[in-house]
């Protein structure tokens, strides 16, 4: 009897012991999956064809800043990413009153991310954003 209890407690710490193990390599293999992503798209960048890369990295960087500014569209003012709302639009709807979730209810291709960058360049381009706001105004 007292063998089957140590054989049997034995066999707990191993499937504890094991467990743990378990457990450290799906944390290195979680780590390693999202180092993996940004190595696969560096790779997927490198191997396009010369005329293509420029594209590639453009789009990227449009994912990480979600505010552009291009000449020919929008009159070229500040305007949400692949989109003609301007961020003086968005900036002149909140300054009249009007929520967050009423602009993207609004505007279903925004999202809250897209706002908080339209409220960050606003900060950062106080008197630009009045300015095109008053203009619109005179119209």
């Amino acid at each position: 009897m007292t063998y089957c209890v140590e054989i049997s407690s034995i066999a707990e710490a191993e499937a504890d012991s094991a467990f743990l193990r378990l457990a450290q390599v799906f944390m290195i293999l979680r780590d390693f999956v999202v180092m993996n992503k940004r190595t696969q798209l560096l790779e997927v960048i490198a191997a396009l064809p010369e005329e293509l890369v420029d594209q590639a990295l453009n789009y990227v960087q449009m994912l990480q800043n979600p505010i552009q500014i291009t000449p020919g569209v929008c009159g070229g003012q500040a305007r949400i990413r692949n989109t003609r709302i301007p961020v003086w639009t968005l900036v002149a709807y909140r300054q009249q009153g009007a929520p967050d979730e009423e602009l993207l209810s609004n505007y279903p291709g925004l999202t809250a991310e897209d706002l908080s960058a339209a409220w960050h360049y606003y900060e950062q381009n106080t008197k630009q954003i009045d300015r095109e706001i008053a203009q619109d105004d005179l119209v």
